[in-house]
């Protein structure tokens, strides 16, 4: 049998697993990881969902440049390993993962939240405006600090808004909030291949 890391209830039922330092730990809840994680001073996370329709990519990250106060200067740099998504039109589910999320600014990050995207347009470039349809958007993600990163990330969303018929490329984008409330593409990843939405 296990104790949870934090509060030490034993573990009977569902494990959750979280790093402190460069040691992984199991923990009761959801709640008990993140306790430990901020009274760690440390931001490194994942949460639960499920999907159907799939789509995985290697990492591919950008920079942005934009006039952020608060000991930043400039949108952060944000590295992304191994996404995936999954859609699942009976429950118009849209479930992402990531392996690793990392900081590689030399600043702390605003909060985060991660964004999938159907492109008309094609990939993404850094900087560039695309046409089509956000699919799904996270939950807020707290920020990042420097050269810490989020590990077995996993987040399912309800569908945000429902594509018209034809051809997509899908792009997940890594969004930052900058301090007038805007969201930046922080990261993002160009996944393979085409998606055709009917």
């Amino acid at each position: 049998m296990q104790s949870c890391y934090y509060c030490g209830k034993l573990i009977l039922g569902r494990k959750i697993m979280g790093q402190i330092g460069n040691n992984m730990h199991t923990f009761c809840s959801e709640k008990c990881r993140n306790t430990a994680w901020i009274k760690a001073g440390e931001k490194k996370a994942s949460s639960g969902g499920e999907g159907e329709v799939a789509g995985t990519a290697s990492t591919d990250s950008s920079e942005s440049s934009a006039s952020v106060s608060s000991g930043r200067s400039g949108v952060s740099v944000l590295a992304v390993s191994g996404a995936e998504y999954e859609y699942s039109a009976k429950t118009d589910g849209v479930t992402i993962k990531i392996a690793k999320l990392e900081n590689k600014s030399a600043w702390m990050t605003g909060k985060l939240r991660l964004e999938l995207f159907l492109s008309k347009s094609g990939a993404y470039s850094k900087g560039e405006q695309l046409s089509g349809f956000t699919l799904a958007v996270s939950n807020t993600y707290q920020p990042l600090r420097k050269h810490y990163s989020y590990t077995a990330m996993k987040t399912t969303a309800h569908l945000y808004e429902k594509p018209k018929a034809g051809t997509y490329q899908p792009v997940l984008f890594i969004r930052e909030e900058d301090d007038e409330g805007r969201w930046r593409v922080a990261g993002y990843v160009n996944f393979p291949g085409t998606l055709k939405w009917s």
